[in-house]
């Protein structure tokens, strides 16, 4: 079975600029303006990953994740780039506004053993969630943020807000209301990472404005401290870049950034952050960093790409057979087929469109093979990505290429 999918991703020099900071809390720390914001570090990540991590941190200014590097810290700290520990907001029976902000707050007083002095800057909450206003969870989490900037007001607080929180009062939402949490987040959180995370299957662009519009009109000025935080996995249980082979995922993520960019509203939050590093391809990060500084360190409006985000492939899961696909010796045919093998039936139905066809080859002989081609357009100084799912008894030899 093949499935293809060409995602472009368009390669581009980073080069570092001061952060211009605003904003400032009493105790001297800021939120960088524009704010790019990586969810997702770690320092196995970062051992692992370490060309990346440091391509990624010439454009990222805000990172979100845990660390037991007090060097790293103090480095990002001094360039006025920050790291916000990552806490869990989870609510138990029995917890009080006292016991969430005491296990909120550790990080703001860990030195790592004397090597952080003051402790970690920032926090990042994960995640604000949509409880009604009157659910005591809700009244709760109010009461917590509230008596955490009280007690905290030199460091820094940052939030993921799941999208329903800024659909309060929306159909939605089926008309629940949130109002007291958003206006919680806006008094007391000085980062709001909006989730509003697309699958390549569901593309719905206008809820960027939608949802900004919302929450403005509920929490007048809450729209100067957010961002939207995008979806970028690639992999089970979230492949949000890898539910279609119809749509190439880095198009995609410009369509998305470039319709915040040019609404009225959306336009004016002061960045852009992505969830999460380590469940995205490097090409992808790449492409991202990009387009961060095409957007916002730039500052362009203007499509980074040329706007279309549909597969370059033709019949890319052979729903219309081979038409576009040039065959070379026999054996070839495309059939159906139920589910992709090796995904829960869940998950196949929840994200995946692959269709319910697949192309089978077998060769005629050992000395003739079956080839199935197909000549699309490129861009010089533009990086395609070649992505197929196969199944092949073993022994079988199977050869996805390209030639130009």
């Amino acid at each position: 079975m093949i499935l293809l999918a060409m995602i472009p991703l368009c390669g581009a020099v980073l080069f570092s600029r001061p952060v211009c900071a605003e904003e400032k809390a009493p105790g001297g720390l800021s939120i960088p303006r524009p704010a790019i914001f990586m969810w997702g570090y770690s320092d196995s990540s970062r051992a692992s990953g370490k060309k990346l991590w440091d391509l990624t941190l010439r454009t990222v200014n805000i990172i979100e994740g845990l660390t037991s590097n007090a060097k790293f810290v103090r480095g990002l700290r001094a360039e006025g780039k920050v790291f916000a520990w990552h806490v869990v907001n989870r609510i138990k029976e029995g917890d009080s506004v006292e016991s969430i902000v005491e296990e909120w707050s550790k990080p703001f007083r860990d030195t790592l053993k004397g090597k952080l002095p003051g402790g970690f800057d920032a926090i990042s909450i994960d995640e604000l969630h949509p409880w009604p206003d009157g659910d005591a969870r809700s009244e709760l989490v109010i009461k917590a943020l509230a008596e955490l900037k009280r007690r905290y007001p030199g460091k820094l607080i940052l939030a993921a807000v799941r999208w329903q929180v800024a659909a309060s009062g929306l159909k939605r939402v089926k008309g629940e209301v949130y109002d007291r949490q958003l206006r919680a987040i806006r008094d007391n959180v000085d980062l709001v990472f909006l989730e509003f995370y697309l699958n390549e299957v569901n593309p719905q662009f206008h809820v960027f404005g939608e949802l900004a519009e919302n929450v403005e009109r509920l929490a007048p000025g809450i729209i100067d401290k957010s961002i939207y935080g995008l979806g970028i996995p690639q992999n089970k249980p979230f492949p949000y870049g890898d539910s279609s082979p119809h749509v190439e995922f880095g198009d995609y993520l410009d369509k998305q950034i470039h319709t915040i960019r040019n609404h009225p509203l959306a336009a004016k939050m002061p960045g852009i952050g992505y969830w999460v590093f380590y469940r995205a391809r490097s090409t992808t990060v790449q492409h991202v960093l990009n387009l961060s500084r095409h957007y916002y360190i730039d500052g362009k409006k203007s499509f980074y790409g040329d706007g279309d985000y549909s597969s370059l492939v033709k019949s890319p899961s052979f729903e219309k057979g081979l038409a576009g696909w040039k065959v070379e010796g026999k054996g070839a045919e495309v059939i159906s087929y139920k589910e992709v093998p090796d995904i829960p039936a869940w998950h196949s139905a929840k994200f995946a469109s692959h269709g319910k066809r697949l192309l089978r080859t077998l060769a005629a002989s050992e000395k003739e093979d079956c080839t199935v081609s197909q000549e699309i357009a490129v861009e010089p100084g533009t990086t395609y990505i070649l992505t197929g799912w196969v199944a092949a008894p073993v022994g079988t030899h199977v050869s996805l290429s390209y030639s130009y």
